[in-house]
């Protein structure tokens, strides 16, 4: 088989760039400032930015990062620093602003299955408090290349709840096949590997 060169998602530079610069929002950042960082002429960079949707504000110079949410309901409650956001997205995000920014980043949800309440601490060195302690990442997107970082679903779950174990029971792989289970610790290493990897193999030096 031939050797196949990495496609790195179009959004994961500006997007761990825009993350990383910003602290997560706390700031913006320049336009030539993130160009630079990402190794990108400002007019790419500009285009790149854009297609990140929601997620960003684009001024005639400078880069805003939105984590928050005013469609309700919001899946997430993220406290960062002294900053409380209602967030949206998947869980992958979540764990971005850990990895990006070296934060606490204090997550508060509930189980989509089960409704029960989740709270989980992701600090620099790793995990540091998750409740309750049967709680995992659930990845329900097959593909777990790094260029298919950017198409990754994954939700926050209880794997023991009033019903069934829900993503240790055959329906969860049944729907999502190739799907993945992990440790809210495993994960956090597994997504701080695997953006790193992709980010070097794109000579990109942010991290």
């Amino acid at each position: 088989m031939g050797h196949r060169e990495l496609r790195v998602p179009a959004g994961l530079r500006p997007g761990v760039g825009a993350v990383t610069l910003t602290g997560a929002g706390e700031q913006p950042v320049g336009i030539e400032r993130l160009a630079a960082t990402i190794g990108r002429p400002v007019t790419e960079t500009r285009a790149l930015t854009g297609s990140l949707g929601d997620l960003v504000r684009l001024g005639d110079e400078v880069v805003h990062l939105v984590i928050g949410t005013s469609s309700p309901p919001p899946r997430f409650q993220v406290r960062i620093d002294d900053r409380t956001i209602k967030a949206g997205g998947c869980a992958p995000d979540l764990f971005w602003i850990a990895v990006c920014t070296q934060k606490s980043v204090y997550v508060d949800t509930a189980c989509r299955a089960t409704g029960t309440p989740i709270r989980v601490t992701l600090g620099p060195a790793g995990v540091a408090a998750v409740e309750p302690d049967t709680t995992v990442v659930a990845v329900v997107h097959p593909g777990m290349q790094p260029e298919l970082m950017d198409t990754i679903d994954a939700t926050i779950h209880n794997t023991t709840g009033p019903d069934e174990d829900f993503c240790y029971h055959q329906p969860f792989f049944a729907a999502h096949p190739g799907g993945r289970v992990f440790p809210v610790a495993d994960f956090l290493e597994f997504w701080r590997r695997l953006t790193r990897e992709t980010l070097a193999k794109a000579n990109v030096d942010i991290l």
